[in-house]
């Protein structure tokens, strides 16, 4: 570049700073005391220097994704009634005698009610309120049309056990799920008592990736899709819990074909149950109740592969309690197999589960920065400190874009 180029350049570039928004510039250029224009660059990188620091620490905040959480509560007209899972722990083939069913201060039938399946763990269980009966036909969903006792479920039934005292286990949950394996999660009750369950419900929504490890789209998730297709084909809503068991599925067909003797030839649960309960061998029970156990201690690190979180949950927070049947009075109204207390407080059981109000809990996420408040973080910043905006930058733009222009005629002109 001659020193034509090089004046030019100069004086085009001391006119745009001379005529810059930026706070402080302009008097540089123009300032003709020493003493002023030493002031005007101390202000000036000082205030650069606290506009860079704060700006950063803005866009830290934004981009670790930080959120609040807050907790409401929603009154209702109507709530949807979970469903009501039933099991005997002591008898696979458990078959009771429905004395009677009330629901919203109605009678019901059982067959058209409740639905029968096999479960992995304790054998034939009934579940109210699956959307199935008892032949596995589609039914309505019950619905509570007020709180209370009066509109509660109640369930009647005695067992018929065999001489020993019966428990039952019985698991409140939602209707998305299907709990092959009960275990842990339901409440154990005995024989001759009256059992009161007091529920509530509790729904989180929370923001998906990169807020937190939940995925709105699950076609955004990254890793393995074939657990999240086939549940998507089931026409069953996702859940990692229900993802979790069909992943136990698959690392058993897997790892104890041969082990176990007792194949899976696909992801379909009844043909776990089958493998589980209807194989005479013990060494087969116990090789799929060992592979189980273990596969506990490791499935958060196998099936994080397969099934991410989902960022909408429901859960049901349940209260029990339970008083003993009196030993005194007409016991006979109960059913007239019933004698004796004894015989009563062997197999007769009395179950109701209800809202004490119909209103649910709701707890959902917002960013602790959203888009709109990080822009007017950073903007406030650069025009507290710097006099800057959007169109401050566009002058540094035309300076570049100038000496570029001034070079290109340099080479270009003979």
């Amino acid at each position: 570049m001659n020193s034509d180029s090089s004046l030019k350049l100069k004086k085009r570039i001391l006119e745009l700073l001379s005529e810059s928004t930026v706070h402080g510039i302009s008097k540089i250029i123009s300032a003709r005391r020493l003493f002023f224009r030493t002031m005007w660059i101390f202000l000036l990188v000082s205030f650069s220097t606290v506009c860079f620091i704060y700006t950063t620490k803005s866009f830290i905040e934004f981009f670790a994704y930080e959120t609040i959480t807050t907790i409401s509560t929603i009154d209702e007209d109507s709530s949807v009634f979970p469903a009501v899972t039933i099991c005997s722990l002591n008898n696979p083939n458990f078959n009771p005698k429905w004395l009677s069913i009330h629901f919203n201060y109605r009678k019901l039938l059982m067959k058209s009610n409740f639905e029968s399946y096999n479960d992995s763990a304790y054998g034939k269980c009934f579940r109210f309120n699956n959307g199935k009966n008892f032949t596995g036909h589609l039914s309505d969903m019950k619905i509570s049309t007020s709180p209370g006792w009066l509109y509660a479920l109640y369930i009647n039934l005695y067992s018929k056990p065999l001489g020993d005292f019966e428990q039952l286990i019985v698991y409140i949950h939602n209707q998305t799920l299907t709990p092959l394996t009960i275990f842990n999660k339901g409440f154990f009750i005995t024989s001759g008592s009256a059992n009161y369950f007091l529920i509530k419900r509790f729904f989180e929504k929370k923001l998906p990736h990169p807020y937190n490890d939940c995925y709105e789209d699950l076609s955004l998730f990254s890793l393995n899709k074939t657990l999240i297709k086939f549940i998507e084909s089931k026409n069953i809503t996702y859940t990692k819990k229900e993802c979790f068991r069909l992943c136990e599925n698959l690392n058993y067909m897997r790892d104890n074909m041969t082990k176990c003797e007792c194949p899976l030839q696909n992801l379909d649960d009844n043909l776990f149950v089958e493998c589980n309960l209807l194989s005479q061998s013990t060494i087969k029970k116990d090789c799929v109740s060992k592979f189980f156990l273990n596969f506990e201690k490791i499935k958060k690190a196998q099936c994080s592969e397969y099934c991410p979180t989902e960022c909408d949950s429901f859960s049901f927070d349940v209260i029990h309690y339970a008083e003993k049947l009196p030993s005194n009075g007409n016991i006979s109204g109960k059913n007239f197999a019933f004698k004796t207390y004894e015989n009563l407080s062997r197999s007769y059981f009395e179950i109701v589960v209800y809202y004490d109000e119909l209103k649910y809990t709701l707890s959902s996420q917002r960013p602790k920065t959203e888009t709109f408040d990080f822009i007017s973080n950073v903007g406030g910043i650069f025009g507290l400190f710097l006099g800057m905006g959007l169109m401050s930058f566009m002058e540094f733009l035309e300076i570049i874009l100038e000496a570029i222009f001034i070079l290109c005629d340099r080479f270009i002109s003979p």
